[in-house]
């Protein structure tokens, strides 16, 4: 396989995307490629064929692929010309670089495509080649895809048993179980307020199920990778984070997770929620998280299930933004 040293401007063109106001939009098929990715459709074409966009402002460093029409916006950079390359290799290619990196390289904040021009880089000229690690990588992502969209499909099964057994309370035998009002008298299913016999309102750090997280993290040897709220979306860490030392380390980095527990963001109107149990504990050593989170501890594999169940439930989120 050759390889050879490059300028990223001999490889390919980039260029601005361009200017399309909200208030100049009008729905359509037509994807719009903001520095995040598709954020909007409209309905008239800037652009054909394959795309390969990058943010240039806001997003820094993600890279992504479209096919067909779509509209490159002002805060993206995209390739005008592959220059007889391919485009799905080009790219995965770009996603290496890290482009982020190159932030404020020049005058201003964000990416310059001038700057980005003049970076040497080694890629392959055989288009054969290109077109086979292309080809592999794609197949790789189909399946990531594909197993992404089970995974999306169970967690949206278990949180719908969740929320049938322990908000609608019709769990396995509840047809049978008696009901109480907080007053203590016996009330059918279904009446607000009222839980099955046996169960009791508790505020969630007076449960033996569960406690408040009181990890904090210590003086360590080495890196960890330090990961803020920014980093999350959802219920996954959505960038790199940032690789820390003991003494260089933010000052908001101050938690440390632990096996069983579940770590969600303070701040309101915010979904981002992490946990950590076997399935992931290889984590537990190596990062580092923000003060901006608040975590919960779980006795068991068992009670982590349901701790983590209730955390990323709709209704555990609308009661944090109340307090937030």
């Amino acid at each position: 396989m050759s390889w050879t040293k490059s300028k990223i401007g001999d490889i390919l063109t980039l260029k601005r995307g361009y200017d399309l106001p909200k208030a100049s939009r009008t729905l359509g098929e037509i994807p719009v490629v903001s520095s995040a990715g598709v954020t909007d459709y409209h309905n008239k074409v800037k652009k054909s064929g394959q795309g390969v966009i990058t943010g240039r402002y806001g997003t820094l460093g993600k890279v992504f692929y479209v096919e067909g029409n779509y509209w490159p916006l002002n805060t993206t950079l995209y390739i005008k010309d592959f220059k007889g390359n391919d485009p799905k290799f080009i790219y995965y290619f770009l996603k290496t670089l890290r482009l982020e990196r190159f932030n404020g390289a020049a005058a201003v904040p964000g990416l310059d495509r001038n700057i980005l021009h003049k970076i040497e880089v080694s890629y392959t000229k055989d288009i054969n080649i290109q077109k086979k690690i292309a080809s592999i990588l794609t197949a790789y992502d189909d399946l990531i895809e594909n197993n992404n969209q089970r995974i999306k499909l169970l967690e949206e099964m278990a949180e719908e048993i969740y929320k049938e057994w322990f908000v609608r309370l019709r769990f396995p035998g509840f047809e049978t179980t008696k009901f109480f009002d907080k007053a203590g008298n016996e009330v059918p299913h279904g009446t607000t307020g009222a839980l099955p016999e046996g169960w009791e309102l508790k505020n969630a750090d007076k449960f033996e199920s569960f406690s408040i997280s009181k990890s904090k993290l210590s003086k360590f040897q080495g890196e960890k990778t330090y990961f803020a709220t920014a980093d999350i979306s959802g219920i996954k860490i959505d960038s790199e984070g940032e690789v820390i030392n003991w003494d260089n380390k933010p000052s908001r980095a101050q938690l440390k997770p632990e096996l069983y527990s579940v770590f969600f963001a303070r701040m309101s109107q915010t979904y981002k929620v992490l946990g950590f149990s076997e399935a992931n504990s290889d984590l537990i050593d190596t990062i580092a998280l923000s003060s901006g989170f608040m975590g919960l501890k779980a006795l068991n594999q068992l009670c982590f299930a349901f701790l983590f169940s209730t955390i990323k439930g709709d209704y555990f989120h609308k009661s944090k933004d109340v307090f937030a």
